[in-house]
């Protein structure tokens, strides 16, 4: 249960308009000017299962649990897909550590 509480606020948090997804523009503001908009789209379809340019709770939470899944598949294996969805796994958890310190 604190797993999914933990997985729920980090999709609450990209949802910065408060609109009940995680946009285009949400990542924009999370990620900074700096990231591609090309990068972007990339993450939104990797996570966007419904097909409408926009990542709701539900999916990004199934993205989150299939990424944690390969992560440790990943760590018996040594195998890795390089998924968009990897890179912002690991930002996350980074400024999460920072959050904490």
């Amino acid at each position: 249960m604190v797993e999914y509480e933990n997985e729920f606020i980090g999709a609450d948090r990209l949802d910065s308009d408060d609109s009940g997804y995680i946009s285009f523009e949400n990542l924009c503001e999370i990620l900074g000017e700096d990231v591609a908009e090309e990068y972007i789209d990339q993450i939104i379809t990797e996570a966007d299962l419904e097909k409408n340019n926009k990542v709701s709770y539900q999916e990004f939470l199934a993205m989150w649990k299939d990424e944690l899944v390969e992560r440790q598949i990943e760590g018996l294996s040594g195998i890795n897909s390089k998924r968009t969805v990897s890179a912002i796994a690991d930002m996350l958890d980074e400024s999460d550590d920072e959050g904490r310190r």
